[in-house]
Order: C-alpha cells, then sequence, then structure tokens
C-alpha cells in the first residue's frame, strides 16, 4: 500500500481501464488515500470534470492508423470543456484551415448536458462515438442525443450489439452512450429522475 495525499478543492478518481471497462474510485481531495500498488502498476488519478478521449478501435502505428471508433470518458461531477483536435498528421494543410477541433462542452445540473461544436475543414475519421459518464446520479430517465430520444438496453449484451442507444452500469454509476458520428454540431442530454426505480 502507499499513502497518496490528494490536494482540496475537488475530488479524485482512482482510474482504471481493463477489458475495455472503465473503473472510477471516488477519493476526496483534502485528504490522504492508502492505494494499492506493487512493481507492475502505476496508479493513476483523474480530477473533477475530467474529459478524456479514448481510441476504441486497436492502433498499432500513430503516423498510419486512424481513430475510427472513440469513447469519451467524462467524470460528470463538474462542470467543464474540452477540445478534440484532428488533422491529417503529415502536411501544413492545417495552416490552411483543414483541420477539425471538436470543442466539447459539459453542463452538469439536474440533467447532464454534453455539446458538441466544430471549426474546420477536416474531414473526420471517427465513424462512431461512445460516451461513458460517470456521476453520482442515479439511473437516467432519458437520454437525448441530437433532438431525439436514444433507445434504453436494460442489458448490456443488447447494448454491445446495437449500433446507438445507451445502457446504464450500477456498478461503476456509469451511462455508456453509443451512436453513429454526428457531423454537424449537436447535444446529448442525460435527464435524471428521482422517481426512477431502475436507479434506486
Amino acid at each position: 500500500m502507499r499513502k497518496v495525499y490528494l490536494p482540496k478543492g475537488s475530488n479524485y478518481y482512482g482510474f482504471s481501464y481493463e477489458n475495455d471497462r472503465v473503473s472510477l474510485d471516488k477519493f476526496e481531495g483534502g485528504a490522504t488515500a492508502e492505494i494499492p500498488v506493487d512493481l507492475e502498476s502505476i496508479p493513476l488519478f483523474v480530477v473533477s470534470g475530467a474529459i478524456i478521449p479514448i481510441a476504441k478501435n486497436q492502433m498499432m502505428n500513430l503516423s498510419k492508423d486512424d481513430v475510427n471508433s472513440l469513447r469519451i470518458i467524462c467524470v460528470a461531477d463538474k462542470s467543464s470543456a474540452f477540445d478534440y483536435y484532428e488533422d491529417d498528421g503529415i502536411t501544413l494543410d492545417y495552416k490552411k484551415g483543414i483541420y477539425r477541433r471538436t470543442h466539447i462542452d459539459m453542463k452538469v445540473g439536474d440533467a447532464t448536458i454534453i455539446s458538441f461544436s466544430y471549426e474546420g475543414e477536416y474531414k473526420s475519421t471517427i465513424e462512431d462515438i461512445e460516451l461513458a459518464v460517470t456521476s453520482d446520479n442515479n439511473c437516467p430517465h432519458t437520454v437525448v442525443v441530437d433532438g431525439r430520444e436514444s433507445e434504453h438496453y436494460l442489458r448490456q449484451k443488447d447494448y454491445e450489439q446495437a449500433e446507438e442507444g445507451w445502457y446504464y452500469d450500477i456498478e461503476s454509476h456509469t451511462t455508456l452512450i453509443r451512436h453513429p458520428y454526428i457531423p454537424s454540431n449537436y447535444t446529448v442530454a442525460i435527464n435524471y429522475s428521482a422517481m426512477d426505480m431502475l436507479g434506486m
């Protein structure tokens, strides 16, 4: 075990990513946490409001392989924002506006609202997106993607086989939302209900 002091003013989450599953263990700032470590492990923490993009498809060569499937991990206990940048990685065409900057804005309250807006003329290689939104809220009542209510799957297996929809992982308090890539500005709204029995 190792002792780690976490500064005041924020929550921190012990982050692990194994077998395509995100795990976030919450720690309050301003206290010392005891973390199990060994010679093969490197403890990693993310802060409140973190927005972390991860390629879901396997990438063996960063100069040749493209991100086709993107997972965005959101720690939705604090409003925040993040810019995701793309270009061809080879030429200077970005100077001519051939790039893609995706601004991700996350507002946290009675609902979690995640907005995507774009800048630049580069055509993204992304084909589908999955949001993994972790919060202290219970199961959402509805999830609305680009103005359309997304289908709720009660079984993770059914969710994983669908092209779009959402699933709530009660163990990790994480809402998983997948949808095809949307090339124009759009919003994802995660609406919570105190009367939702699935989250109790």
